[in-house]
């Protein structure tokens, strides 16, 4: 007897899986400055006994930072090697937030253009 009908190939089984995401979450962007010298300065006083404690960070830097809503979202494809592995050929990954600027750092939107292994869970 001829089996000559269509025949289901598992997913694990396809040489190229495509495959789309979007992701909601959040997202924080910190701008720190550091006045020239003054960490310097305030290590000669310490050493010194003229300053009353161990220049601490806070002492020397300033920190912008700001947090608020983000979302990504893309695809790409995948070259299967096996059951447990594949390539990532391509993943590309366009980022939205809505956040305002950190001092000049503006990060509202981004695209990011990846390629890596993949380790498949669930497909032993």
């Amino acid at each position: 007897m001829f089996d000559v009908g269509p025949r289901w190939t598992p997913r694990a089984a396809r040489r190229f899986s495509p495959f789309a995401e979007v992701m909601f979450g959040g997202r924080r962007i910190t701008h720190d400055i550091q006045t020239p010298g003054l960490r310097e300065e305030l290590l000669k006083e310490w050493g010194l006994g003229e300053y009353p404690h161990f220049p601490k960070r806070s002492d020397y830097m300033v920190q912008y930072q700001e947090f608020g809503f983000a979302m990504t979202m893309g695809g790409g494809f995948d070259a299967v090697f096996g059951r447990a592995f594949a390539w990532r050929v391509l993943d590309v990954q366009y980022s939205r937030s809505w956040l305002a600027a950190v001092d000049p750092v503006n990060a509202n939107q981004g695209v990011q253009v990846r390629s890596g292994i993949v380790l498949r869970f669930g497909t032993w």
